[in-house]
């Protein structure tokens, strides 16, 4: 409280102009950091349970917070003492102390959710989202409710993923023109016997993936998923979603492979992407992919080799399969439906 009403000072007379910006910086960069310290411990943010009912949070603390702001607002415009204080923060370029305050703990809500398994927080966070107590609720607890977050809603960029000198367990092949992709299509058609057609689209704000196992120019199993809202989920996820379902059809198959084998999506973007080893948003989704690849080697090198593994097995030792030239895997860039479409046409 003192640090806020240290602007309200003889010194800190009513200033115009460039000096008015100025006055209002010195607030936001040295005294707001100094009195919002540790909010998230000792501030519970303002609220009213239902429409008749009275304020609860730290509404004393707030109210004070208002007050001492209001008289710093009114030193930087040097408006009058009549002036309303919402008016006054909006001259002097301020947040209005609630929004602050909230703005900061929604800050640390998000830092807190984002912390690693190996920190000592990582469990109390988790099991503080699960349920809101009753009573004898802590500052998690009100922290990670009225920011409505969850451990599980928020992303981590690992820092280093692969090793740079890091080599796919399958070819990814992208065509140079339409012509071209469509000849490659037809040439999968006819050599590949077995082959998966994976897409992912939007749809009357919803986003879902779908995957299409054929085997001789059969159908021999379909899977699609509804990710959820297009608000939360868009269409580059669930492209790799796809390619994920299209590897979980493959590796649920108990035969061996002995012929190539193609994952086909109309999502280039994607593919580029899997030849990417750096930390960016959503790669917890390549990893997936690149994980399913290299699960799918080890399982057909099981098959390729049964008498093998069932002799380590049985003297004790563990079978590890390969997970890299096994099978000829490759992810190919297809036509879209609209593309066939207006080739059809």
């Amino acid at each position: 409280m003192n640090k806020i009403s240290a602007l309200h000072q003889p010194e800190f007379l009513p200033l115009r102009g460039s000096d008015n910006i100025l006055n209002s910086s010195q607030l936001i960069f040295s005294q707001i950091p100094g009195f919002t310290y540790g909010a998230e411990v000792w501030y519970t943010p303002t609220f009213k349970p239902g429409r008749a009912g009275k304020k609860k949070g730290s509404v004393s603390i707030t109210n004070k917070l208002r007050s001492s702001q209001r008289k710093v607002a009114k030193t930087i415009t040097g408006a009058l003492s009549t002036t309303a204080g919402d008016t006054l923060d909006i001259h002097a370029n301020l947040f209005p102390i609630d929004l602050l305050l909230n703005k900061i703990l929604f800050r640390a809500a998000v830092r807190i959710c984002s912390l690693p398994k190996t920190h000592p927080l990582h469990t109390a966070i988790r099991k503080a989202a699960s349920r809101y107590v009753r009573r004898h609720r802590s500052p998690l607890h009100n922290l990670l409710h009225l920011a409505k977050l969850s451990p599980d809603d928020v992303e981590t960029i690992s820092a280093v993923r692969r090793s740079p000198s890091y080599n796919a367990s399958f070819a990814t092949h992208i065509s140079d023109s339409k012509e071209k992709a469509l000849e490659v299509a037809e040439k999968i058609e006819r050599i590949h016997p077995v082959q998966v057609f994976c897409d992912g689209s939007g749809f009357e704000g919803g986003i879902g993936a779908s995957a299409v196992l054929y085997v001789n120019n059969q159908v021999a199993k379909i899977l699609h998923y509804h990710l959820g809202s297009e608000k939360e989920h868009t269409v580059y996820e669930a492209e790799g979603v796809g390619i994920t379902m299209a590897l979980h059809l493959l590796k649920s198959r108990n035969r061996q492979i002995t012929r190539p084998i193609s994952i086909c999506s109309d999502s280039q973007a994607l593919l580029k992407a899997l030849d990417n080893q750096r930390p960016h948003a959503g790669h917890y989704i390549l990893d997936k992919i690149h994980d399913l690849a290299e699960e799918l080697h080890a399982k057909q090198d099981g098959l390729l080799n049964r008498a093998e593994r069932r002799e380590m097995i049985s003297s004790g030792r563990t079978w590890k399969g390969k997970t890299k030239g096994i099978i000829n895997l490759q992810a190919t860039a297809t036509l879209g439906a609209r593309a066939l479409r207006i080739r059809a046409q």
